[in-house]
């Protein structure tokens, strides 16, 4: 068996069977600390291209990465282990598989958590070094010299946090040993590196005290706050405090207890291996040794009994192993002292609280106490159920928090406080509960964050989802939240199972849902009167109906959940709450502030309801809908049930003059984005629309039922993006519905224009000749002649793609002066007129003409950076170069206009490109590559819908020629074997392929090819 460590405690390494491993370079080894950083989880496609390239991505990024993930894999292999995958191909990404690889952080956790429970039963001396060895694996920054992406982030500062946890430990473990003068030259240090952190300053104080040193140790107190105060704004908690008062003091207790006899240990782990039966990143131990000095703890049964204990859940737990072991670990840090779940209701807070206590339970000697708080409204009956939870049944109320922390002093001891989100005013005691008993660590489960000092959050979100369109049962069972709809399924229908006709459903349940436990349970009990795919259809209905009895009366529907999540907000949240219901996906602050402020509040007031919306899990940060290149303001989003919700509460004339504001602010996003589509920003501006498209279609919507004229102007400035992204049915409907209103000329004329375009695109020659016939007799009776111009281009291309040439020509040349003397505003629509021109010309045989035309077309293009006008000329000067013998040059000049349509998205135009290589490859006797481009294109061309390109005059006889010489020299099978597998590339697989594959060189005018 192949034995893996991967270093990551420094820079990113690989040790295969005791030798280092050469990955390859420095991008194989980002590859794998992003994948090891995801800790199992499926890192995107996308998510790996900008880790790799994170300023400027090759176009051929797709297949360069599934290049380094064959020789990652590679790597990761022993030659004995060949059928053993290291890295997994998933829902369109890769995972590092389960159990694979074992990583030197997982190790230092390991060692860390090990020495924490020597330490905790006395046993300092065997503590020590282990706790050296833990840190001795350490050789730099964690993840050095990774991409700065957000899971290394967040791994290399968890690390970091580790990493000072167990050097406190150690100080902790030399002070029971009553090595204080040691512990003194490596506390200062410490405090020097890390002055945030009071407990370094607690313990070199304690160590300066315990030398001799009381001037010190108080000179220590002060700088402590001093630096807390002045470099990092917080104020000295009150451990500080106390301990500065037992110093001036001279307090007894101040003193080390005896240190024990060392005690026999047995050895250590091997150093390059997981303990055995300890799951990667899982440590069996608690968190914090005694403070030096400390009591013993006593036994359980001196202890006050525990009423509240973990009760054993009657079903299972699904798809929250990790966050289980994510919870765990942080009960066991000993900084980690106030931990708080939080997450919208129904996600499973209070499941994955029980579990992660169950976890350390055994280490606590059974120290868990559970105190349900739901039903609690006032903050003064907290401390009172408390203290009933420990059994202290006789405490008058009014001293309840001093009989808890006498309680709870003593022992290692977890506090499990489930539902704080109405008793939020209670946190302020929380944290001086912990502060006043240093050995016992509160996890509490909240919609929102405690905000006090100390406090580790950990976001509870919704299950992992299968697919969106996932048709088999292994995806859907694979994710945790089509496990868990199955499982609770078949508990009310036994013969329910995952099955290939119902797994689609299910799928679809589980994203309707948002994968939350809650809604996918409440969903499944539906299965005994629908089946799934019925179940969709109802689903409202469903959701609407009673749950489980036991069930807390708030969680009995979704509707009573989010009841009470929307109960516990002020009224400005929860109109804000009801307004972002009319965004569809994810939004903007900026967008925010438009619908917020139509809905009556004040922009000034936005950003703070909506981080307290974000607090209370009602919203959710839209991390990975952040990227779009230049564009890296903050995006949101509420999950679907969320936006069900607010929606049901956003009626009559609010939904009125909300949606009005949305539709607003998104005509004027479409207005900014129409002009930068002709120039060098057009890549930015198509991403950064295509983020906002279900917001643009909602908007849309709307106008076309309250506000045509809105509608009219959007589709103006939309009809380029629709035609680029294929969303060619869309634009024509709402364009033709638009046209059945009265609408001042201007915006009738643009509605004209694009439903011509639309009509155009899908090659309904007829429709788009009419309409843009229409138009150009409105925009010369008004003397627009930039409007002018494009109709007449319009028409120009109905007659190109007709063959009628002279028509072609003389509408060109009618349109080139309008869009010449419009000035800027009228380049890009001239730049085009010349290429077209120079495709008519060429299809008349005017070879030398064609090209003049062609090329200055391109020089304008390329001048002002316009990707889409450069690859039309591209394309018209392959034709020209096969035409002429020149298949070099035909070459090129498509290579070029594939990377650029991968540029924009442009699927119909990579179609062409990729049949017209066809036809120059086919030349120089390269019949597989021949089919496989073949069929790439016809996918291509299938996925769009339609031709789109009129304007193109590609020789038809020559492709077919150059296919059926493929299809003679590869024989039939063969030939229609690997069309299919070119059929089965996506886009970016397709241009890879035609962009990296090794051929022989392209001859030049002697050697033929045409």
């Amino acid at each position: 068996m192949t034995t893996r460590l991967c270093r990551v405690l420094g820079p990113v390494g690989v040790v295969v069977d005791g030798r280092a491993v050469d990955l390859g370079g420095p991008q194989r080894a980002a590859l794998l600390a992003v994948l090891l950083a995801a800790h199992g989880r499926t890192v995107s496609d996308d998510a790996l291209v900008d880790a790799l390239w994170p300023e400027d991505p090759p176009t051929t990024a797709l297949g360069s990465l599934r290049a380094h993930v064959s020789r990652l894999r590679g790597a990761l292999t022993a030659a004995a282990d060949r059928d053993e995958v290291v890295v997994v191909r998933e829902a369109g990404g890769y995972r590092i598989a389960g159990g694979t690889v074992a990583t030197d952080a997982e190790l230092f956790e390991q060692e860390t958590a090990r020495a924490a429970r020597l330490a905790r039963d006395g046993q300092a001396a065997a503590a020590l070094p282990v706790l050296d060895a833990a840190l001795e694996r350490w050789r730099g920054e964690a993840y050095a010299w990774a991409p700065a992406v957000p899971a290394v982030l967040a791994e290399r500062r968890r690390l970091d946090e580790l990493r000072r946890a167990a050097e406190l430990e150690r100080f902790d473990v030399l002070l029971a040993l009553g090595a204080h003068g040691d512990a003194v030259a490596g506390l200062q240090a410490f405090v020097t590196s890390s002055p945030q952190l009071e407990r370094g300053w607690e313990l070199l104080a304690l160590a300066l005290y315990r030398s001799g040193r009381q001037a010190d140790a108080l000179a220590a107190l002060r700088d402590a706050r001093r630096v807390l105060l002045e470099e990092h704004g917080l104020d000295p908690g009150p451990a500080l405090r106390r301990l500065e008062a037992a110093v001036l003091d001279q307090d007894p207790a101040l003193e080390p207890a005896q240190a024990p006899e060392p005690a026999q240990q047995p050895a250590p782990p091997p150093a390059e291996a997981a303990a055995p039966g300890t799951a990667p990143g899982t440590a069996p131990t608690p968190p914090t040794s005694p403070t030096a000095g400390q009591a013993p703890r006593p036994p359980a049964a001196a202890r006050p009994r525990a009423t509240g204990g973990l009760a054993s859940p009657g079903t299972p737990l699904w798809g929250r192993e990790r966050d289980v072991a994510a919870v765990g670990a942080l009960l066991r840090r000993a900084d980690a002292r106030i931990v708080t779940l939080t997450g919208i209701g129904g996600v499973g807070k209070t499941r994955l609280a029980l579990a992660a206590a169950s976890a350390v339970e055994a280490e606590l000697d059974g120290g868990v106490t559970v105190v349900p708080l739901a039903a609690l409204t006032d903050p003064a009956f907290v401390f009172p159920t408390v203290a009933h939870a420990l059994g202290l049944d006789h405490v008058e109320e009014a001293r309840a928090f001093e009989a808890v922390v006498e309680s709870l002093q003593a022992a290692p001891a977890l506090l499990v406080l489930d539902n704080l989100e109405q008793l939020l005013g209670i946190a302020p005691q929380v944290a001086e509960l912990v502060a006043q008993c240093p050995r016992l660590t509160v996890l509490a489960t909240s919609r929102a964050p405690l905000r006090v000092r100390g406090e580790v959050e950990h976001p509870v979100v919704p299950l992992v989802l299968p697919s969106e369109h996932a048709a088999t049962v292994e995806e859907v069972a694979a994710s945790g939240a089509g496990a868990l709809f199955a499982d609770r399924a078949a508990a009310v229908v036994p013969s329910f199972r995952l099955t290939p006709a119902n797994a689609p459903a299910v799928a679809a349940l589980c994203h309707r849902l948002a994968g939350i436990p809650l809604a996918l349970e409440l969903a499944a009990a539906r299965v005994r009167l629908l089946p799934p795919e019925a179940l969709l259809d109802r689903l409202a209905e469903a959701m609407a109906r009673d749950g489980s009895r036991d069930l807390p009366a708030r969680q009995r529907t979704m509707r009573a959940t989010l009841d009470w999540s929307y109960g516990l907000l002020p009224q400005p949240e929860q109109q804000l709450l009801r307004s972002l219901s009319v965004f569809s996906g994810g939004f903007s602050l900026a967008a925010v502030e438009v619908v917020a402020e139509g809905a009556g509040l004040a922009r000034t007031e936005v950003l703070a309801l909506l981080e307290s919306l974000v607090e209370h899990s009602l919203v959710v940060v839209d991390t990975w809908g952040s990227g779009t290149p230049g564009f890296d303001e903050p995006r949101f989003l509420l999950l679907e049930p969320v936006v069900e919700y607010a929606a049901s509460l956003l009626v009559g004339e609010e939904r009125e003059r909300v949606a009005a504001a949305h539709a607003a602010y998104f005509l004027d996003l479409a207005r900014r984005a129409a002009p930068e589509y002709e120039g060098e920003h057009q890549v930015e501006w198509l991403c950064r629309i295509e983020r906002d498209d279900a917001n643009l279609r909602a908007a849309m919507a709307w106008c076309l039922e309250s506000d045509p004229l809105t509608a009219a102007r959007m589709g103006w400035a939309l009809w380029l993006y629709w035609w680029l992204r294929g969303r060619l049915l869309l634009g024509r409907r709402s364009m033709e519905h638009v046209l059945r209103h009265d609408l001042p000329t201007a915006a009738r004329v643009g509605a004209l224009i694009a439903s011509a375009c639309m009509g155009f695109a899908q090659a309904d020659l007829p429709h788009a000749e009419k309409r843009w016939s229409e138009a150009a007799e409105l925009a010369a009776r008004e003397g627009d002649s930039l409007m002018l111009a494009n109709s007449i281009a319009g028409i120009g291309l109905v007659a190109l793609a007709r063959r009628d040439l002279a028509t072609a020509e003389a509408r060109f040349l009618h349109a080139l002066p309008l869009a010449t003397a419009a000035g800027p505003v009228g380049a890009w629509l001239r730049t085009l007129t010349l290429i077209w021109l120079g495709t008519v010309l060429l299809a008349r045989g005017e070879t030398t003409a064609a090209l003049a035309r062609m090329r200055s077309g391109l020089e304008e293009a390329e001048r002002r950076g316009d990707r889409l006008a450069a690859y039309i000329a591209l394309f018209n000067l392959s034709q020209a170069a096969i035409v002429t013998g020149d298949p070099a040059a035909a070459r090129d000049h498509l290579l070029r206009g594939i990377r650029l349509s991968l540029q924009t998205g442009d699927l119909a135009n990579l179609a062409y490109f990729l049949e017209e290589l066809a036809v120059v490859e086919g030349g120089i006797g390269q019949a597989h590559r021949v089919a496989v481009l073949v069929g790439a294109a016809e996918a291509l061309r299938e996925s769009v819908g339609s031709a789109v390109y009129g304007y193109y005059l590609p020789d038809e006889a020559l492709r077919q020629a150059t296919a059926d010489r493929a299809r003679a020299e590869l024989g039939d099978e063969r030939y229609e074997d690997t069309v299919r597998a070119g059929r089965a590339l996506g886009p970016h697989d397709a241009a890879a392929f035609a962009l990296a594959y090794d051929v022989p060189a392209v001859g030049s005018r002697d050697s033929g090819g045409g």
